[in-house]
This record gives structure tokens, sequence and C-alpha cells, in this order.
């Protein structure tokens, strides 16, 4: 009998309410997990603010450009405003995400000078600090307010990038059993979260 002749399987569906269960009870058995609860809340928290942060520089933006009258004034200088907000955090984004990952990550490595955890608190931190200061920027420097703004989106998605990075290589720890009764261990070798 040829391949073409022999009887073909038809795929059955999975249950939908079977994938269901299962995906419930992985979830909660992560969860029961305490680094990675406090992982995947710190990462809620700051997923919460970075779109927050991003939408309160968006309209400050937009207020400094339509008081300073820039990128030509009307509906396309709105537009122009807008878009250089999210073009400062894809940059932002591009750059230290893409080009600049590996230095990155060789200084939030285990061996690396920088501690992952105070890393990414520093990181928030200076986020905070920035979002705190942002609208002040419209009433201290009046001429160059949306140039300083723009600078902040571009330090605000450099300091996230930062964040990311520190999560990622944190995440792959904190997740992980116990690998001692296992021989050859695991590759991930960053420190418990």
């Amino acid at each position: 009998m040829t391949r073409a002749e022999q009887p073909t399987a038809h795929p059955t569906a999975p249950d939908d309410a079977l994938v269901a269960d299962s995906r419930e009870r992985a979830v909660r058995s992560l969860l029961r997990r305490p680094q990675l609860r406090r992982l995947w809340s710190a990462q809620l928290v700051s997923g919460v603010g970075d779109t927050l942060s991003l939408l309160v520089l968006v309209l400050l933006v937009l207020q400094a450009a339509i008081a300073e009258g820039a990128f030509g004034g009307g509906y396309r200088g709105v537009a122009f405003a807008v878009a250089t907000v999210f073009a400062a955090r894809i940059l932002a984004a591009l750059l230290f995400g893409a080009v600049l990952l590996g230095p990155l990550t060789s200084l939030t490595a285990q061996e690396g000078p920088l501690d992952r955890r105070w890393t990414m608190v520093g990181a928030d931190g200076v986020r905070a600090a920035l979002l705190i200061i942002a609208p002040l920027w419209i009433d201290w420097t009046p001429d160059n307010a949306l140039a300083v703004l723009l600078v902040t989106a571009f330090v605000t998605g450099v300091a996230e990038r930062l964040w990311t990075v520190c999560r990622e290589s944190a995440a792959c720890r904190c997740g992980r059993p116990s690998w001692r009764s296992r021989w050859p261990p695991p590759p991930c070798s960053s420190p418990p979260c």
C-alpha cells in the first residue's frame, strides 16, 4: 500500500473546556511561587505606569506644541507632535532594545556590576522622577518645553528598556524548580529572585 492509498487520520479538535481547565491549573501552579508572583505583580504595576506615562507625555507634548505653535500648527502640527512622542519612545526601544542589548545584558548579568533588583528599582525611580517633573517643564522652560518633553519621553523609554532587560534575566530563575537534584543544571545561571 502506498502512502497515497493509506487512510488519513482526521485530527480531532481539542475540547475547549479541557484547554481552559489546563491553562487555569497552569497559571495557579505558577502563582504559588512567591518569587514569580512578586515579579508578575511588579510587572503589572510597571506596565500600567508605562501606559499612563505615555498618555501623560503625549498630552504634555500636545499642550507644549500648541502653545509654541510648533510643527506648523493646526491638525498637522498636532498629529506630528503626537508622532514625535511615539518616535522618541520607538527610538529608545530600538537603540537600547536592539543595538545596545548586548552591553545592557552584560551589565545586568550575574557577574555584571549591576544588581538586577536595584537596577529595576532605580529605573522605576528615574521614570517616576521624570514624570513628576514633566508637567513643570512647560512653566520652567516655555521656549524649550517641547524639546525637553521629547527628551523626557526618550529617557523614560530607555529606563523602561533597562527595566525589561533586568526583568527578562530575572524571570528565568524565578519560575524554575530546584535543580540541585538534577544533572546537568539548566542553562540559566541567574541568582534566585
